[in-house]
């Protein structure tokens, strides 16, 4: 399981790390938008997953095997879903043990942050910053990413922490 969660996150980390480009987010533009021109809601579901963004969003086939895969100008959000019979006894980690797992088999440098109920990790790579955040379901792990341009980490941290805070899982 732990090589799983490594080869997942390792093929997530490489292919953020150049930039956005790879995400579909080569057109971005220069300055975030503002929270009132971040679109209209729209509900995306991908296999027990919902959540909400907004419709400047566009889901894309993922062929990096992510199991959601969406995209704006301005923001990227990945969803990768592990099933508890991947490893006997996943189903009894707690949210935090799940996401310690995720930063020790990337080697990562972060910490499992917890706010309003989401437990999550950030991090910075290539000029982009990154949250990961954890949910658990009834017969998985659901691990969602959202990534956008360093340089629009603070303008967009409170639509992220949003849409974070928007999903629902079976």
């Amino acid at each position: 399981m732990k090589k799983l969660i490594t080869f997942v996150l390792i093929a997530v980390f490489c292919i953020t790390a150049p930039g956005c480009t790879l995400l579909g987010l080569e057109k971005h533009t220069n300055t975030a938008p503002d929270e009132a021109s971040l679109g209209a809601e729209k509900v995306f579901t991908c296999d027990g997953l919902s959540i909400t963004l907004t419709d400047l969003f566009r889901e894309k086939n993922s062929h990096m095997g992510f199991d959601g895969y969406y995209v704006s100008e301005f923001c990227g959000v990945m969803v990768k879903i592990e099933p508890f019979s991947l490893m006997e006894g996943f189903e009894n980690e707690t949210l935090t043990e799940y996401i310690e797992d995720v930063i020790e088999n990337n080697g990562q440098d972060a910490v499992p942050e917890e706010k309003d109920g989401l437990v999550y990790y950030r991090y910075y790579n290539g000029g982009n910053a990154g949250w990961n955040f954890a949910y658990k379901g009834s017969d998985a792990f659901y691990l969602v990413q959202f990534i956008c341009r360093e340089d629009h980490e603070t303008k967009l941290s409170d639509a992220i922490f949003s849409f974070a805070g928007s999903v629902t899982v079976r």
